[in-house]
């Protein structure tokens, strides 16, 4: 295991370059933070005025370096530009943007192409270039992979936003008394943009260890126990099976924060937590695509809207504005900290419900009720709990991968494959497999295949892509 600078105890290690790129980006995140703390105490006109301008910056320059938003943009002043104006721009889906990468991108030096390669053979932290700009990529929840570029600016918001209102209101806790260290559970390897969001700190006397979520129950307990985190990130599913290992003896850790990201954040698996460890639980809503949308902070269940640096439209099934009480079944989202890889109404078929009561900690970001849709499907096997990340991580690194899916078998997966060219199905097969089997699988099976076409829900056109026994 490797020890990286600013981002912790992670199982894969860094390119040589990597820690001093790594640096310069975290100390922009701790020079930027009392500028977001200040944002905590604005006016509700402060918080527009702030998005409109952002708003109007990011049409300016998607609008003279990228063909792709120029043609969609068409109609649209972006000096003059107003969140609402956004109604007349189309929607754009992951397929549409991933189809024209190279168009929808800002920087005519960077080609999908050659972003595809770096990514498939990234075996350790890197950055594609010294100035902080970095590859990500995913399956995410519609089985169409994807391929995410995040520039330093975007890091630097995206921390930012993520910790204002922990950072705020940790003040207000008492001291743990023991050096801090957080632990991050995510993926705990590239190319995920979670691990090295999530194990930056505002503070630099915060110490990062990153915990692969796919380890087996025993040892994540083993490893927290070894840690005992004052603070514990991650995903849900892998943390609420933690709580429920805390109040049933088997596990013993102290924090005094918890902060779940990724899958929604179910009110039983929050319930168990607070439970185990009688410590505020924030959640967060976000997207590799557009950033951090909400996050959530010590005096509500719900999450604060960061308008600052997204706008949310909340729309019916069929793209329609609904009103601030009637609930939505889909949110079109625009990011406005990414100039590079700009994502400009972006189409997100997660529920999100506006809630009217001002939240007591006086933030003048609007409340959102904890999301609850899109939830992937993690897969048990006796006593084995599986994460889908176990999946993505492999799945989501092959260009020539358009859309998988994962169905579950008594001892494994039956992974189906779309591909546009050959693909080491054996070679998949066998990570998986290893995968399942550090997971507590025991003699896993796994058969990778590709086929023509994968079966859609034939009333939305959507992919199961996970597909539990």
């Amino acid at each position: 295991m490797a020890w990286v600078e600013g981002l912790g105890e992670c199982d894969v290690p860094a390119a040589e370059g990597f820690a001093a790129t790594r640096a310069r980006l975290l100390a922009r995140v701790r020079a930027e933070a009392p500028a977001h703390q200040e944002r905590l105490r604005w006016s509700r006109d402060q918080v527009l005025a702030e998005q409109t301008r952002a708003l109007r910056a990011l049409l300016t320059h998607a609008a003279a370096r990228s063909a792709f938003w120029r043609e969609r943009l068409a109609g649209i002043d972006p000096a003059t530009a107003t969140p609402a104006d956004l109604a007349r721009v189309p929607v754009s889906t992951k397929e549409e943007v991933m189809a024209r990468w190279d168009a929808a991108v800002t920087d005519p030096s960077l080609r999908r192409a050659e972003v595809d390669a770096w990514v498939a053979a990234q075996r350790e932290w890197d950055y594609l270039r010294p100035d902080g700009l970095s590859a990500h990529s995913s399956g995410g929840s519609s089985g169409v992979r994807g391929v995410y570029l995040w520039d330093a600016a975007t890091f630097v918001a995206c921390a930012g936003v993520t910790s204002r209102h922990q950072v705020r209101d940790e003040a207000a806790l008492p001291a743990p008394g023991r050096p801090p260290v957080k632990a991050v559970i995510t993926a705990g390897r590239p190319p995920h943009a979670s691990t090295p969001l999530f194990a930056a700190s505002v503070d630099p006397a915060v110490r990062a260890v990153v915990l692969p979520a796919d380890l087996p129950a025993a040892e994540m307990v083993r490893r927290l126990e070894a840690i005992d985190p004052t603070h514990l990130i991650g995903y849900p599913s892998v943390i609420g099976r933690m709580a429920e290992e805390q109040v049933e003896g088997r596990l013993r850790i102290r924090p005094v924060r918890v902060g779940t990201n990724s899958e929604p954040l179910l009110p039983e698996v929050r319930e168990v937590m607070r439970r185990a460890w009688g410590a505020p639980v924030n959640n967060l809503w976000g997207s590799t695509e557009t950033g951090i949308h909400a996050v959530g902070c010590d005096h509500h269940d719900g999450l604060h809207l960061n308008e600052d640096v997204v706008v949310v439209e909340r729309v019916d099934a069929a793209g329609r504005p609904v009103a601030d009480r009637a609930p939505a079944e889909k949110v079109i989202v625009t990011g406005l900290v990414n100039l590079t890889l700009p994502f400009i109404r972006y189409e997100i078929t997660d529920s999100v419900s506006l809630l009217d009561e001002p939240c007591p900690c006086g933030s003048p970001f609007r409340l959102i009720a904890d999301v609850q849709g899109r939830l992937d499907d993690d897969f048990r096997y006796g006593d084995a709990l599986v994460p889908a990340v176990s999946f993505r991580h492999v799945l989501g690194a092959d260009a020539r991968i358009e859309e998988y899916q994962v169905v579950q078998t008594p001892r494994g997966a039956d992974v189906r494959l779309v591909a546009t060219g050959p693909v080491d199905a054996e070679g998949m097969a066998r990570e998986i497999a290893d995968a399942l089997g550090q997971a507590g699988v025991g003699d896993p099976e796994v058969v990778v295949r590709v086929v023509d076409r994968l079966e859609r829900n034939a009333r939305t056109g959507k992919l199961k892509r996970f597909v539990p026994r």
